[in-house]
């Protein structure tokens, strides 16, 4: 049952539920309003981000507090903090009030994460299968070592073509044509991936790469026979640790 002033519920930034990889400098966050009274509608509302469950816990906007705004807008409002950082993690939450001016209750806790911002977040390089005229798909191994407890371990990953990723023998995700389409000879679109539960255990993982021709090399229509974009397919993939 929901509070008769109103309670703001799926919350979302830039139109996604808790995001790992936002790329805009303010992040559009938006929410909706639920009320058990009859026309009830959002006459205020405040946003409260900390870089921390703790923190948003306490009712402490560490990286932003807005404050009572009058207004009824629900969608799209700029996030107005703290500069954020690439792989930055933010916690968020709204209080609404009613057109009654009556506050409703806290919402659920909502999180984003900001994506790799700039061309040099990327550490690593493409790797892959340098025989060009081969037309096996390039199995890539890397072990390493964990050396305590994970907090958090976020993934990575672009291709010049479709990648299939593991981490410890088990699959990072479902994803199918991984990271998908897009114009090469432009941009690479990438994905990222919480693999926190995969790397619990500490000592000795391994990560694991298939990578095949996908839009990037194979045929994807009649006047494309091939070598569309590249002649060699490569996975450019990227894990980052916190530690407990």
């Amino acid at each position: 049952m929901t509070s008769p002033s109103g309670l703001a519920t799926h919350l979302r930034c830039e139109y996604l539920v808790n995001p790992m990889t936002v790329d805009a400098a303010a992040p559009r966050l938006s929410w909706e309003m639920v009320s058990d009274a009859p026309g009830a509608a959002q006459s205020a509302y405040r946003v409260i981000a900390a870089d921390s469950r703790e923190a948003l816990r306490r009712h402490e906007g560490n990286l932003w507090d807005s404050g009572q705004v009058a207004s009824n807008q629900s969608m799209q409002v700029h996030y107005a903090g703290k500069n954020l950082t690439s792989c930055k993690q933010v916690f968020w939450k709204v209080m609404i009030w009613d057109e009654q001016g009556r506050a409703g209750r806290w919402s659920k806790a909502a999180t984003f994460t900001m994506g790799l911002l700039d061309r040099n977040d990327w550490k690593g390089q493409f790797i892959g299968n340098y025989l060009s005229n081969s037309p096996a798909c390039p199995l890539l191994r890397k072990e390493f070592e964990t050396r305590g407890p994970v907090k958090r371990a976020l993934l990575y990953a672009t291709a010049k073509g479709v990648a299939h990723l593991t981490v410890n023998g088990r699959d990072v995700s479902d994803d199918l044509f991984a990271p998908g389409w897009t114009e090469y000879k432009k941009r690479f679109n990438y994905r990222c991936y919480d693999v926190t539960a995969m790397l619990r255990k500490p000592g000795t993982q391994c990560m694991g790469g298939e990578v095949a021709n996908g839009w990037f090399k194979g045929r994807i229509a009649r006047q494309h026979m091939g070598d569309g974009y590249g002649h060699r397919t490569g996975l450019l993939a990227q894990l980052r640790i916190e530690y407990a």
